[in-house]
């Protein structure tokens, strides 16, 4: 069996995943884009640098949001939508809803700024108040932590109430 060419299988790949989610913010295109660049082989990437003589990741997020393709086999995601502050893109035919929207929202939010960023920030807020800070997770999803100082001790923080 011949092996496919790299673009082809970039394309192959970031259609997948546009084909399953329907809606993209610009920065989870761009984090797939990089994801997809970076599995070819160092060989694969200086051949596909020298035949698209430029930036791999640049021409190919302009191949999939823009009507000047690359090649057939890519991605058309041309249709921009500013929602809440951020840019998404979607498939052209495909009439968006809200619910889609919110969810490459959260998407993006997650891959940005992961929870555990956050509850470190957090910890360490909380800490420099002079909070003791006990972690109850255990695994569990909705973890909380324990906290207080002097008199107010045993009091709950939840980690959303924290986090908001």
């Amino acid at each position: 069996m011949e092996k496919k060419e790299p673009l082809l299988r970039i394309f192959e790949r970031l259609s997948a995943y546009c084909q399953k989610h329907k809606v993209l913010s610009e920065g989870e295109l761009t984090v797939k884009i990089k994801e997809c660049v970076e599995a070819l082989s160092n060989a694969e990437r200086e051949e596909l640098e020298k035949k698209l003589t430029g930036n791999v990741e640049a021409l190919i997020f302009r191949s999939i949001t823009s009507t000047d393709k690359l090649s057939v086999f890519s991605p058309d995601m041309h249709t921009k939508v500013n929602y809440q502050g951020e840019v998404f893109y979607c498939l052209p035919t495909h009439r968006y809803l809200s619910a889609e929207l919110e969810d490459a929202f959260l998407r993006w939010a997650e891959l940005r700024s992961p929870l555990s960023a956050l509850k470190n920030v957090i910890t360490d807020f909380l800490e420099r108040c002079n909070y003791q800070i006990k972690n109850d997770a255990g695994g569990r999803e909705n973890e909380h932590f324990e906290s207080g100082t002097g008199a107010k001790s045993g009091k709950r923080v939840d980690a959303e109430d924290a986090l908001r």
